[in-house]
């Protein structure tokens, strides 16, 4: 109770101190000790063996009670603070009277002892009983394999252990964890650790020195311990679990993925003046990975030229650079995390630019040898690949060469043409020639790519005519496979600029078979796809100097017999020309390389899943990779001298009648859609779901197209609207159409109206004196032209202006409808309209468009792309 004076059972007074004595350990001489009690009103030490005890019945019997044991001394009563000892215990101690030190050194319960006290504030007056040792922290992790992650904390020297309770008290170890002097307890902890399969992560050098070898209470000195103990304060969650782990006590906690990086860079954060071991899982899980390595063999291979290997590390091939650049754009952590494992950010920044550089560079990374051309390191490209290289020993010999490689190459040399040719050759023209002529003698072949209407043909006819004056390459003719419609133009064009040659068509009939039989009396062959197929055993039993493709996207699917046939023919040099070399997808540009240089890309090269989604090194790589076999140039940046060309485009609204057709076969086309499975539509499911479409964009025309009932057509009225006036002021206009019956129908509306027209479709016979008359006419009229009959072949600079009626998916083919009239020999402004029914289909074609022109620009640095269509564009059409 509390404090004041008690009658005890003498009749005398007795004070009782509230106040607690502590039981204590002293010496008593002679290298023994004793138990005895300190209070400060005792003046000194009491020996245990000389006080009196009391305790109540309570205390003295029950197993759990404490607290309840006083001790009297002269006219005092005193309340015994027993450290947590039961009464008997206290009693025996206080029979014990002084036994030697000894006992108590080597006794096993001596540390725990003795550290309870000092805890409780209690006297420890042995010399040397209790003494602080260095201490080298020694961390354990586990992690199996339902992410439950186990930490024991240890502390050692070599003479003492020590382990964080659940308490979070540095408690020491029993003896039986201690090993002879001679020995390394951290030794002997990593080698039980490793039968364990826990292992080193991170062992520094230095070792706690060996200090207080005959104490009985050892401490760790706590500035040893700070850092791991604040450490590990962040690292354990509040809601980790005490337990024993080894047969020490340790915490654990479930690791969810989520909280995989922050405990990696918590890992990260661990103080360095500790040892780390842990189980292989746990290692695998917090390993920073190092910079990916980048195997790199080169070796000269020729003038210009560099024999190269580079691979990258394994785990890293299965990951594209579009997917490690989305992982480095998110966020800004200094760790990011792969499936391969963690990597410091700026590592892989570092990774994932020299990727661009390769890409860049056109050198492909999957360890096979290459050849790169000086080409292909223009401008700043070979300063990159230098600067990647750096000053790394295994690199030097590569820097060499590179440097050789891009200083080596100085230009493309001039070849002679025809003098009668040169006086009306333009610059650029010249350029192509020369460079037809160089990409022959270097890759076998060639691409010219120049936009229409900037005399391909020309610069062909003139490369041809070079290479043939070559004494060893004399008697050998030259084929020229093209579109039917385009024929006659290589033969007039040919007797314009070229008329030593001699040229022949191959038709139908028997003229034909007479020119077959002596193919090699000719210097050029022109011959159309069809009967390309037709008579391929027979060409393929000639030698040829020059087999150049025109309209090569013809052979843009490497799977289509025609493209297989081109291939097989046997020809000295390969030219592939083309003013859209990609029309729909990347595949079609490789397939056109695969003729002109067979084996120049790599055949690893997934084109198909180049695209503008799958990021910018792949087109990159290929844009490289066809620098030196491929040459196109814009009308804007080699004929300035063109008049503008101004694109327009006219809404228009549908009739009452109309919008009602349109609404209702929409809503029929989303049912259908609704059918469709997984995003991807391929085979019978996309035809059935493009002629739903189809029979929309026909809908936006005319309704009559797919009906008997006449609902009328706001497109046409504002067609009529627009070309009336036109004709009226004298202009000549050009209009297309994917509907061959749409313009049947415009041309009945066109008569009626006393407008003079004429139409050329793929039924058109005589389709050049059609052409011829047309331009000669000075009279205003309208030329109705099918968008496939007329995308190719045709000059028709008469006409200024050009009506699109209704637009088409690819935004090239529309190009290339309005090169008709914008070319070379064009002098007046060029006007392109464009109709698009309002609310429709045709306003989704249009915004689809826009969404997809990305893979031309990123390969030829143009827009004029749109990818096949799946179920998700579909579904952006067909929305309300």
């Amino acid at each position: 109770g509390k404090s004041g004076k008690l009658f005890w059972e003498d009749g005398a007074p007795v004070l009782f101190e509230q106040l607690s004595a502590k039981l204590s350990l002293i010496e008593a001489g002679e290298g023994k000790c004793q138990w005895a009690i300190s209070h400060p009103a005792l003046g000194e030490d009491l020996p245990l063996s000389a006080a009196r005890l009391i305790a109540d019945h309570q205390s003295f019997y029950a197993s759990r009670q404490f607290g309840n044991l006083f001790v009297r001394h002269d006219a005092m009563l005193y309340h015994l603070d027993s450290i947590g000892m039961q009464a008997p215990m206290v009693v025996k101690l206080a029979r014990s009277g002084a036994f030697p030190i000894s006992v108590i050194k080597n006794s096993p319960i001596a540390p725990a002892l003795i550290r309870r006290m000092l805890q409780h504030n209690a006297k420890v007056l042995i010399s040397g009983a209790v003494s602080e040792v260095r201490v080298k922290p020694v961390i354990e992790m586990y992690l199996d394999e339902d992410n439950l992650l186990g930490v024991v904390a240890r502390a050692v020297s070599d003479n003492a252990a020590f382990c964080l309770n659940a308490a979070g008290e540095w408690e020491q170890a029993g003896g039986a964890v201690l090993r002879d002097n001679a020995g390394s307890l951290l030794e002997s902890m990593v080698d039980a650790a490793a039968a364990a399969n826990s292992l080193p992560v991170d062992q520094p050098e230095n070792k706690p020195g060996a200090d207080a070898a005959n104490a009985i209470c050892l401490f760790p000195v706590k500035a040893d311990l700070e850092d791991v103990e604040k450490w590990l304060g962040v690292l354990i969650p509040p809601n980790a679990k005490n337990v024993i782990v080894t047969g020490q006590p340790g915490r654990t906690w479930k690791i969810k993925t989520a909280n995989t990086m922050e405990l990696i860079r918590q890992w990260e954060a661990r103080p360095r003046n500790a040892s780390y071991l842990g189980t292989k899982a746990f290692r695998e899980l917090v390993t920073v990975r190092s910079a990916p390595h980048i195997s790199i063999q080169a070796e000269s291979s020729g003038v210009n030229w560099l024999a190269l290997s580079v691979e990258l590390e394994d785990e890293l091939k299965k990951l594209t650079p579009a997917d490690l650049l989305a992982r480095l754009t998110e966020g800004d952590g200094e760790l990011v995390s792969l499936p391969s494992g963690v990597y410091r950010r700026g590592d892989l920044t570092d990774y994932y630019k020299k990727l661009e550089t390769f890409a860049g560079a056109g050198i492909a990374l999957n360890g096979k040898p290459q050849k790169i051309h000086a080409l292909q390191l223009a401008g700043d490209r070979g300063r990159d690949l230098l600067e990647m290289t750096g000053h790394a020993a295994e690199m030097e010999d590569l820097a060499v060469k590179l440097r050789g490689l891009i200083k080596g190459f100085k230009k493309i040399p001039s070849v002679q043409v025809d003098a009668d040719a040169a006086r009306i050759l333009r610059d650029y023209q010249k350029e192509g020639v020369d460079f037809l002529a160089w990409a022959a003698d270097t890759f076998g072949g060639a691409l010219l790519a120049d936009e229409m209407g900037l005399g391909k043909t020309l610069q062909i006819l003139l490369a041809i005519t070079a290479l043939k004056a070559r004494k060893d390459n004399a008697g050998l003719p030259s084929l020229i496979i093209c579109p039917a419609s385009v024929q006659h133009n290589w033969r007039r064009e040919a007797e314009h600029f070229v008329p030593h040659l001699k040229v022949g068509v191959l038709e139908s009939g028997k003229e034909r078979y007479d020119i077959l039989n002596k193919m090699h009396e000719y210097d050029v062959l022109v011959k159309n796809y069809s009967l390309t197929r037709r008579d391929q055993e027979i060409l393929r039993g000639q030698k040829w100097l020059v087999i150049c493709v025109d309209e090569a996207q013809a052979i843009k699917n490497p799977a289509a017999d025609i493209s297989k046939v081109v291939k097989t023919f046997d020809a000295k040099y390969r030219f592939a020309l083309t003013g859209t070399p990609i029309e729909n997808r990347v595949s079609d540009i490789c397939s056109i390389v695969d003729f002109a240089v067979p084996g120049y890309l790599p055949s690893s090269m997934n084109s198909n899943k180049m695209s503008g989604d799958n990021g910018a090194q792949d087109a990159a790589f290929l844009r490289a990779r066809l620098r030196p076999i491929l040459l196109r140039r814009m009308k804007s940046e080699v004929a300035a001298e063109l008049p503008p060309r101004i694109e327009e485009r006219l809404d228009c609204a549908m009739t009452p009648a109309q919008k009602k057709v349109y609404l209702a076969e929409a809503a029929r086309a989303r049912n259908l859609l609704g059918t469709l499975k997984g995003g991807k539509t391929a085979g019978q499911e996309k035809i059935i779901m493009l002629a739903a479409l189809t029979r929309l964009r026909q809908i936006c025309c005319d309704p009559g197209l797919i009906q008997t009932e006449e609902t009328g057509s706001g497109k046409v009225d504002e067609f009529m609207n627009l070309v009336a006036p036109l004709v009226e002021s004298g202009k000549k206009v050009l209009v297309f159409s994917q509907f061959v019956r749409m313009l049947n129908r415009l041309e009945d509306r066109l008569l009626v109206a006393n407008i003079p027209c004429r139409m050329l479709t793929g039924q058109t016979k005589h389709r050049s004196e059609l052409v011829e008359s047309f331009e000669k006419d000075a009279e205003p009229s309208v030329f109705l032209i099918s968008l496939k009959a007329g995308g190719t072949g045709l000059n028709l600079v008469s006409a200024s202006h050009v009506v699109l009626f209704d637009p088409w998916w690819n935004p090239a083919v529309e190009a290339q409808a309005i090169d008709r009239t914008h070319r070379i020999g064009q002098t007046k402004t060029v006007l392109a309209f464009r109709l698009v029914t309002l609310g429709t289909i045709e306003e989704k074609i249009l915004e689809l468009q826009e969404k997809k022109r990305r893979i031309v620009k990123n390969v030829l640095e143009e827009e004029s792309f749109n990818r096949g269509l799946t179920k998700e564009d579909f579904a952006f059409l067909l929305e309300e």
